[in-house]
């Protein structure tokens, strides 16, 4: 499961908008994917992408172009925020969302119901981890995917990851800068009750049998 994706759209959700996942992994193929995008009533397409990922986001960023032009592209994740005039050069993307998207794709997604055109490139505003709600496991079909599926084969099914904090105060060369052009400077934690509720919550639905604290910290 993607943990950004998937508090983005408890963020959404949380504030009225309808929110829905096409997830690349399940699907058989471009033409799948074509026929995905064809029966989709959706008029904004998102798309989060690693640079590793960043071809595929651009193929997929022409396709939706090709079938549904009058629709809204938005682009964000790490790329976009470390690379942001690479992404800028591709007209494909209508909205390019740097650093945090939960509040900044909320207010674009507004920006957009009163047929209003903000600035193309918006630079993501910080969130505060403490009063997010909890994330939307269900668009990842949490329960058949990840949850039968460990991140490590020792860990036993049903499992599920949580992200207790944001940020990381450390400089390694494998997270650094790339972390904190993402996250900012400071390391932003959930209080302490909010996780143990969640994960409370999480046994009761998934009765989970391991779990892994997924941060990057």
């Amino acid at each position: 499961m993607q943990h950004g994706l998937a508090s983005i759209s408890a963020y959404l959700k949380s504030k009225g908008h309808v929110v829905g996942l096409i997830d690349l992994r399940k699907l058989e193929g471009w033409d799948h994917f074509e026929r995905v995008v064809r029966q989709s009533d959706a008029t904004v397409f998102g798309i989060s992408t690693m640079s590793v990922d960043y071809g595929i986001s651009e193929r997929a960023a022409a396709l939706i172009k090709k079938l549904k032009p009058s629709s809204v592209t938005v682009i964000g994740g790490v790329h976009p925020t470390v690379a942001t005039d690479d992404v800028i050069e591709n007209t494909d993307f209508d909205y390019i969302i740097t650093k945090e998207g939960e509040i900044s794709l909320h207010q674009l997604l507004i920006s957009l119901e009163r047929n209003e055109r903000p600035e193309r490139l918006i630079h993501g505003e910080s969130v505060d981890v403490e009063n997010l709600p909890w994330v939307d496991r269900d668009i990842f079909d949490y329960q058949n995917s990840e949850g039968k599926n460990p991140l490590f084969s020792h860990m036993k099914p049903p499992f599920v990851s949580i992200v207790t904090s944001r940020g990381c105060p450390y400089r390694c060369r494998f997270c650094q800068p790339a972390e904190r052009m993402v996250f900012g400077n400071k390391v932003k934690t959930r209080p302490v009750d909010d996780v143990i509720n969640e994960l409370v919550h999480l046994r009761e639905k998934y009765r989970f049998s391991s779990f892994l604290i997924h941060d990057d910290l």
